[in-house]
């Protein structure tokens, strides 16, 4: 059996953000690091998380690789898609996960039992 990831503290240097480290929910604030967390902790691909943001597999790997910033509301679906998920992004050092029972959404979409 695979242990429950329930909480990850991520290393950000606050400095980066001018002092606004807090995101609360539903905001469009996500960092290319706490989206890349979240996905693997919820175990969703590149392509499940695009089909639940409703964007393209390539907008999630430009964010996640950095090599692009979304804007405000391509960021607020992709961080409504893994809060809707499961993930709570309290700041931006931390990605948690309350709801240790919610199955992944692919678990989901094909009537599957968590595993």
């Amino acid at each position: 059996m695979e242990p429950t990831v329930t909480s990850v503290t991520l290393l950000v240097n606050p400095e980066s953000f001018n002092g606004a480290l807090m995101a609360p929910k539903g905001t469009d604030v996500l960092l290319p690091i706490q989206c890349r967390a979240a996905r693997a902790a919820l175990r969703i691909t590149v392509d499940e998380l695009a089909a639940l943001a409703q964007v393209s597999r390539m907008t999630i790997m430009r964010f996640e690789t950095e090599k692009t910033s979304p804007i405000a509301a391509t960021a607020w679906q992709i961080r409504k898609a893994l809060e809707d998920a499961g993930a709570e992004f309290p700041d931006l050092e931390t990605v948690r996960f309350p709801r240790s029972d919610k199955a992944p959404a692919a678990d989901a979409e094909d009537g599957g039992e968590p595993e």
